[in-house]
């Protein structure tokens, strides 16, 4: 999300899913953008009152992408949502989560050092 002066946000990236877009129309302000990387759920109808637009987002695994997006992460203007840290050993979990669809965004999997 990208602050305003006090307003609301411009705008929402959503690459979690679930009802978060319908969640952050209240906290982004009229004629502000909003985009989802998932099927946004739950009651939008808050984007017709305060002039808002939504756009779904195909994401492809491009490098070129994302080395565009790389300055919104280095401003802190953009941040992925992390939903766990798991040890590699515990990598079946992961997948099991993954393949459940949890869609609470990322999972982690940590290197132990030596």
């Amino acid at each position: 999300m990208q602050e305003t002066g006090g307003a609301g946000v411009d705008a929402v990236f959503d690459t979690v899913g679930g009802d978060l877009v319908a969640k952050s129309l209240r906290a982004t302000r009229p004629g502000g953008r909003l985009a989802c990387v998932l099927a946004p759920q739950g009651d939008l109808s808050a984007l017709y009152v305060k002039n808002q637009t939504l756009h779904g987002i195909f994401l492809t695994r491009e490098a070129a992408r994302l080395r565009e997006m790389t300055p919104l992460f280095e401003r802190g203007l953009a941040f992925p949502v992390v939903s766990g840290v798991l040890p590699l050993e515990q990598v079946a979990e992961a997948h099991r989560r993954l393949d459940s669809g949890h869609g609470a965004g990322k999972l982690i999997l940590s290197i132990a050092k030596g």
